[in-house]
């Protein structure tokens, strides 16, 4: 038989048709004859079956074609056999397809493609572009439009509705057609459709269809010329052309708004574009189909004709404006957070105003007055008085010239032609990339990088087979995190993920793999090694550096096999990793986001951006966008004087020098001379406060202070939403691979290892002592800086990517939490594959702390224990001892401090997301700690907090600090379904175990009547229907307590209840609820499914679909076996805490009804209380003695401000101002307890900071405000005055006894409320001081105010008066002389 060279045998095959191939390897053609046919030339199906008439002559040629002798042996005959059952198998499919032809050509029927044909395409292609999904290949109808098309030679642009894939649902349609020449009437199937792409993920999938569809026609025909193998990278160059900056997202500057063009506009120029590719086809004017797609996007009379006109033409074709920092793409749409039209009921006043032409910053970034436009502010606030308009200054928006000509204008024309051309010839990718107004407002990124990279999008990368895996927190069902972004394959089962056999790309990393695993085991045993690490025997790495140049090398020369572009031997300045082959191992496994490690001119390597003037990246294909963002009012600009260092790092300014002369050794940090790193950095030269916090080794982590004072992080958005793995993670992943072995491990100094741009060093400035005149920068990330922890994200997340392409299908989960690492393996072979990822890191530069490392069959990670031999996580001994005793000394004390108790309430929650079944009884706590607002008290536990608080120590006690992980296949088996029925007096309750069998007369069944005897907590709110939902959660109780739990043989059960109330379905995902008495019964179900090991789901069921036990509640029994019924009593049921706390709880939260209704009413009563009134219903020795001195002290007549006492002390010792003189004149008149003089901007401070200062103690409040009044005694000269007041007001500080403790306030804090403390009047500053003997020093102060002014007045009236009086007398003592007196 013919033979063949190597070369000549693959390009053989390379060029037979897809449908030929799959004939002959279906009846089994050896490899070696099939490509001796297609070497002679029969490589089309067409031509196989022309090779003769009869079976007979087709043998004969076959033997002069390629040599094969049916008679020379066994294995010749056999396959000349095979040879003719093809040939007339493919006979019989051309026969067929020439008919179908015939009547597609005559309208009587669509071209169908076989099913045979459509498999034969489909794996031709897959062989090229690696495994595709069902909704990756395109369906049957378009596969045969586009081959008839290929075969007429006549390409026509495809309807986007028609463009659909495998997993589309066909819709049956169908129509009639009349038979030529019979005339009789025939139906046949129509077109099925979807909807126009509505967003650009959209498009970019209904593009690829397109490209693979034509890629299966290539397989078939492949003398076609103009038909390529890069059809699908021409079409993902279209996509991005039509999605880019030129088309999509172009920006368009109009009267200083941002916008950008329809959706449908960019719909019809893309139609109008795929025309003009095929038109350049069709006619010649095009070599390739790819060729074609470049010529049409490169036309400049299509973008005018299809594009620029129709935009300028008609704003239709103009979309509305964008939200600032948005990443969704510039044409899609989506409802905001708005309730509707609210009061404005629709009305748009001055709306075109509003919408488009209001700018809320300058063009500098600095934030717009609001109320300076609307003519209402004064002056003294933190923002710019111009106009949102026209960015003008003397002016609001009301008197701008420009606004009613801007609202009622249209778009001009040559705005947009302008914006258009502006867009179009701008080559810089950074100012094409997004246009932003002099409001704020961003156009959408571009789809390339910083550098002009194709910016990869979401859904690229190696990712896994079929939906990624989900997992529940909080009742709540979120994406499964892993910490290495959306992309990574760990969020994937392990048999789910690819490996070189789905993704050729992955055939180098699994070299690697052998490789280093050769490497192991012949210098070590890697078991034992995993066995020491987890035991924790290694203080330093196991891996010499032998081993890790061996390992170096072996990944070296595997990587340059494969083709390398970058010198993978470079080390950058100032980092551990080898970044290039970081890069490269990424690149050659097709990670999307590879660049950022050393190609890209923002890189790792080369240093990457804070964020400070300059716009952080956007990864799609990594992280979802941020959507909210911390605000740093008052924080964006740096302040002119140098910062100081807090207390704890002033207090160790050696220690600091010290460890910053080490940094230094490492490359972290460079020491200059303040003078020198002002003349170099300038304004971007930013002097922190630092903060030292002492470990465990003596050492300090310092803390960078980059909010307070720089304006660093007020600068800095990161737009990429970061996100860690949690409870609900850990338990997803334990339940999905039942691992038999885990590893913790963490990285050292995480952050300091993400160099910065050197241009950006003076924004991490310092200095170890405030003294210093040396400056030390940071060269790399440090604590306190917003943007750090965002980079260091991005870049472990690439090496935790690489650690799955070299592992691949291996039963291996990772989990990254920042710097803290969790190993999970099922299996021997996968626990040394974990020491062979550790080495592959080592390798690459990952410095571990060795000595950190621990595990085994138990792990503690971020403060969450897992036990795999056990099946169960929660939390940790320590923190369970820790809380323990906790609970126990407080309730031994009977008294907690509301701010310590609010911080131990945020420790429970963290520890019970791993705990579920407690979590219910948070909620009295909750309700509790935020009703009570004496915060720096130490208050007196209600009886039902400590009900709850006794019941959690007892269930910690017993070693309910853990619960079951639950096993893969979760069987969920409806046992019951209830209901419940509040009418007037009439309250019941019913159920019935669906569990027993489908007919309702072989199930158990119960109903009970609750009555003001057996349940008086219904009708405590009134109507008992108001309490419907803890009827129905009874109800589910009684359910559970009657008909009991299904056991299962995995020691956890899942089990589902039915119910019409879709409220405790809600309830019931969650655990958690406020509402009393519901909290109660959700407490109960919640210790009973404890107690059992169990999840129960509650299921919303309509009530039609709830007849029966709706007949229940309504006394309705004849569908059930009275024999069967069974009885619940609540005077007789065993509760484990029901009972207890319907009777603590019922006084609890009357008692914070009673509080919150006196929280809001406090305010009123004290300003209906006469400062008189207050002064004589008070019996204190020392009270007059102060109020003749401070009278005594105000002895000076001075001119009376009008309308008597309502304006004494202005402004620094008058009361608040009336807020009716504001508004116009007051009717009380002089009786107005309030100033009537003019008032400036009031300070004040804001509920959390008003909330912070009532939880120091008394002493800590009065020395802070005993330092401001004395500063703004002295400065207004009021000495006199209230002197007095502050003399008593030390006095009482003196006398008050010595707490231990320090201030509850971070230095941030303190100094954001000494800012307004510092503009606060005197008598608000009063106002502020615990009150001593039931009345404010501020009401003291009035008082001795008001007793003034009365003197004052008394001695006026005594002076006027006096000349009369002595009148009266001389004219007495004239007439007593007169009568001899």
């Amino acid at each position: 038989m013919l033979s063949l060279t190597a070369a000549e045998r693959a390009a053989a095959i390379d060029a037979a048709s897809s449908d030929l191939k799959f004939h002959l390897c279906e009846v089994g053609v050896p490899d070696d004859v099939q490509a001796a046919l297609f070497h002679k030339g029969f490589n089309t199906l067409r031509l196989f079956c022309g090779l003769d008439e009869t079976r007979l002559e087709v043998r004969k040629a076959v033997t002069t074609e390629i040599g094969l002798e049916h008679d020379a042996d066994t294995a010749s005959r056999k396959a000349m056999a095979l040879i003719l059952s093809a040939w007339e198998s493919a006979r019989m499919q051309v026969e067929a397809e020439d008919k179908m032809r015939v009547e597609s050509r005559l309208g009587q029927s669509q071209r169908v493609v076989q099913i045979s044909a459509m498999s034969a395409m489909r794996k031709e292609v897959e062989a090229v572009c690696g495994k595709l999904r069902d909704s990756e290949v395109p369906a049957k109808s378009l596969v045969a439009a586009k081959l008839e098309q290929l075969e007429q030679g006549d390409l026509q642009a495809e309807d986007l509705r028609e463009v659909l894939c495998l997993e589309d649902k066909d819709v049956d349609l169908f129509s009639g057609i009349i038979e030529h020449g019979t005339g009789n009437l025939r139906i046949r199937p129509g077109n099925a459709s979807v909807p126009l792409p509505s967003c650009a993920e959209e498009l970019r999938h209904r593009h690829r269809l397109i490209a693979v569809a034509w890629l299966m026609c290539r397989s078939k025909h492949r003398n076609v010329s103009w038909l390529t193998d890069d059809v699908v990278e021409a079409f993902r160059r279209f996509t991005d052309f039509i999605l880019g900056k030129h088309i999509a997202g172009c920006p368009l500057m109009l009267q200083g708004v941002a916008r950008v063009p329809a959706w449908k506009l960019v719909l019809a120029f893309e139609q109008e574009a795929r025309k003009k590719a095929y038109q350049l086809v069709r006619d010649g004017d095009a070599a390739t189909l790819s060729q074609g797609l470049e010529l049409a996007c490169k036309s400049s009379e299509l973008v005018n004709l299809h594009f620029l006109m129709p935009l300028t033409t008609s704003t239709e074709f103009m979309s509305s404006l964008l939200s600032d920092g948005s990443d969704s793409a510039p044409f899609s749409w989506s409802k905001g957070k708005g309730k509707g039209k609210g009061k404005s009921k629709g009305k748009e006043k001055d709306s075109q105003t509003k919408k488009f032409f209001l700018k809320t910053k300058t063009r500098d970034g600095q934030r717009i007055c609001f109320k300076f436009n609307n003519g209402k502010c004064s002056g003294g606030c933190n923002f710019v008085h111009v106009c949102q308009i026209c960015l003008e200054k003397g002016h609001g928006k009301k008197e701008c010239p420009n606004r009613k000509a801007l609202a009622e204008s249209t778009v001009d024309q040559s705005d947009i032609c302008a914006a258009v051309d502006v867009a179009e010839d701008s080559s810089s990718a950074e100012d094409s990339s997004s246009v932003s107004d002099t409001g704020g407002v961003l156009v959408e990124d571009s789809d390339e990088d910083e550098d002009g990279f194709p910016k990869q999008r979401y859904g690229s990368g190696v990712l896994g087979l079929g939906p990624p895996l989900n997992c529940t927190l909080m009742g709540k069902t979120r994406p499964f995190v892993d910490g290495a972004g959306l992309c990574s394959p760990g969020r994937w089962c392990p048999e789910d993920r690819r490996d070189e056999s789905d993704d050729g790309r992955l055939g180098m990393a699994h070299e690697c793999f052998l490789e280093l695993q050769r490497l192991l085991r012949d210098r070590m045993d890697p078991h034992r090694l995993m066995l020491e690490l987890a035991c924790g025997r290694h203080l330093t790495s196991p891996f010499n550096e032998d081993l890790l140049a061996a390992g170096f090398s072996a990944i070296k020369g595997i990587m340059q096999k494969y083709g390398t572009v970058l010198d993978l031997d470079i080390v950058p300045e100032r980092q551990p990793f080898k970044l290039a082959m970081i890069e490269e191992f990424l690149r050659l496994s097709g990670d999307p986001d590879f660049r950022v490690f050393f190609s890209g001119s923002r890189s790792f390597a080369n240093g990457v951006s804070m964020g400070v003037d300059e716009k952080l990246p956007r990864v799609p294909a990594v992280f979802d966008p941020k959507c909210k963002w911390r605000d740093y009012e008052g924080e964006q600009l740096p302040e002119e004087s140098l910062r100081q260092n807090y207390p704890s790092a002033e207090e160790n300014a050696a220690a600091l020098e010290q460890q910053f002369q080490n940094e230094a050794v490492l490359g972290a940090m460079v020491k200059m001379p303040m003078s020198e790193a002002v003349v170099k950095y300038g304004g971007r030269l930013r002097i922190a406060s630092l903060g030292a916090i002492r470990k465990k080794d003596d050492t300090f982590r310092v803390t960078h202070d980059g909010t307070h004072g720089t304006g660093v992080n007020g600068s800095i958005k990161v737009r990429d939403q970061l996100v860690c793995p949690t409870a609900g993670d850990m338990r997803q992943a334990a339940r999905e691979l039942q691992p038999t072995f885990v590893l913790a491990a963490d990285v050292k100094r995480a952050h300091r290892l993400v160099k910065m741009k050197e241009d950006q060093w003076g924004f991490q400035a310092c200095r170890s002592s405030s003294q210093s005149d040396q400056v030390w920068l940071n060269t790399v990330g440090t604590f306190g800086i917003s943007s750090i922890a965002y980079h260091w994200s991005r870049l472990m997340g690439g090496l935790q990517r690489s650690v799955y392409y070299l592992l691949r299908k291996i039963a291996v989960f990772i989990l990254v939490y920042v710097d803290d690492l969790l190993w999970l393996a099922r299996g021997r072979n996968a626990a040394e594959a974990v020491a062979v990822a550790m080495f592959f890191l080592a390798t690459l530069g990952v410095p571990f702390a060795w000595k950190k490392c621990h595990g085994g069959t138990r792990v503690d990670w971020v403060g969450y224990c897992l036990d795999i031999q056990r099946r169960v996580l929660g939390i940790g001994d320590n923190k369970t001892r820790w809380l323990i005793n906790w609970l126990g000394r407080t309730l031994e004390e009977d008294a907690v401090v509301l701010a310590d108790f609010s911080a131990v309430l945020g420790r429970l929650s963290f520890a019970f997301a791993a705990l579920e079944p407690l979590r219910p009884f948070l909620a009295p706590l909750y309700t509790w700690s935020a009703a009570v607002s004496k915060r720096c008290a130490k208050l007196s536990l209600p009886k039902a907090v400590r009900l709850v608080l006794e019941f959690l120590r007892a269930m910690l006690e017993k070693g309910h600090n853990m619960s079951q992980v639950g096993s893969r296949e979760r069987r969920c088996v409806e046992i019951f379904r209830t209901d419940a029925r509040a009418a007037g007096e009439e309250v019941y309750i019913g159920g019935w175990a669906v569990i027993d069998g489908k007919r309702t007369m072989d199930c158990r069944w119960f109903s009970e009547r609750l009555t003001r005897d057996n349940a008086p907590w219904v009708f405590t709110a009134g109507e008992p229907f108001r309490v419907i939902s803890s009827l129905e959660m009874l109800a589910t109780l009684a359910g559970i307590v009657l008909f009991g739990l299904k056991s299962d043989v995995t020691g956890s059960i899942t089990c589902s209840a039915a119910t019409d109330n879709l409220g405790n379905a809600c309830v019931m995902k969650r655990l958690l609820t406020t509402s009393f008495p519901l909290a109660a019964f959700v407490m109960e179900i919640a210790a009973r499914l404890l107690h059992h090991s169990a999840v129960l789901r509650l299921d919303w069921t309509p009530r039609l679909q709830n007849r029966e036990a709706d007949a229940l509640t309504n006394g309705d029994f004849r569908g059930f076996d009275k024999a069967k019924r069974l009885r619940f009593s609540l005077e007789s049921f065993d509760s484990i805490i029901m009972q207890d706390m319907l009777s603590a709880g019922a006084d609890l939260y009357e008692d914070i009804k009673s509080a919150i209704a006196k929280r809001a009413t406090c305010v009123n009563k004290k300003q209906r209380v006469t400062p008189l009134r207050l002064f004589d219903c008070l019996h204190v020795c020392w009270l007059p003695a102060l109020l003749a001195t401070a009278v005594s002290s105000l002895f000076v007549p001075r001119p009376l401000p009008p309308y008597g006492t309502i304006g004494l002390g202005h402004p620094e010792l008058c009361r608040r101002r009336c807020i009716y003189k504001v508004r116009g004149p007051c009717r009380n008149g002089e009786a107005c307890g309030f100033c009537h003089l003019s008032h400036g901007e009031m300070p004040r401070l804001d509920k959390k900071q008003r909330r912070m200062l009532r939880t120091l103690k008394e002493a800590d409040v009065l020395e802070l405000l005993l330092a401001h009044l004395q500063t703004r005694v002295a400065q207004t000269q009021l000495q006199r005055v209230v002197g007095p007041v502050l003399r008593l007001m030390s006095d009482h500080l003196n006398s008050l006894p010595e707490i231990e403790g320090d201030m509850v306030f971070t230095p941030a804090q303190l100094e954001n409320i000494n800012k307004v403390l510092r503009r606060m009047p005197v008598s608000d500053l009063l106002a502020l001081a615990p009150p001593t003997h039931g009345l404010s020093y501020r009401e003291i102060l009035s008082e001795a105010l008001e007793r003034r002014h009365q003197t004052t007045l008394g001695l006026q009236s005594s002076r006027a008066e006096a000349p009369q009086r002595k009148a009266d007398l001389g004219a007495r003592k004239s007439e007593a002389e007169r009568g001899g007196c």
